[in-house]
């Protein structure tokens, strides 16, 4: 958030370069991905850094297409909250070469939706109710 910068974090191309510069310190790489709410940083790290995996965090209900815009690329993983995604919105993003993995999903019957609608992943604070991982 821009209103964020320099007081809770630093700018968008400085906080991009001490992320880029920590992965690379840690030889990490190939086995990270950097997620964000906030658009700029992104952009910086994709500029940077375009081999990196990136994730769009979306709490909004702007849909797809405008926080794509937004966002100025086409990233690797589309991360909204669970509740925003329907199939068709899965289908949509896979169809552009889009990997979807919702947040916070914490209920059972839920997983269970978003994994028959095809989603490539689940962030939950209960990975053990996460169906077949009991």
């Amino acid at each position: 958030m821009p209103e964020w910068d320099g007081v809770y974090t630093p700018p968008p191309s400085e906080f991009a370069q001490l992320v880029i510069s920590q992965i690379r310190q840690l030889r990490i790489d190939k086995r990270v991905c950097v997620q964000s709410f906030d658009e700029r940083p992104l952009r910086e790290v994709n500029r940077e850094a375009s081999h990196l995996i990136i994730s769009q965090l979306v709490e909004n209900y702007d849909g797809v297409k405008f926080n794509l815009e937004k966002l100025g690329f086409t990233p690797q993983v589309y991360s909204p909250h669970y509740g925003l995604i329907t199939a068709e919105t899965v289908k949509v993003l896979h169809d552009s070469g889009i990997r979807v993995i919702p947040w916070t999903v914490n209920t059972t019957p839920e997983m269970e939706q978003l994994i028959e609608w095809g989603v490539d992943g689940i962030i939950t604070d209960y990975p053990d109710r996460i169906p077949g991982n009991r």
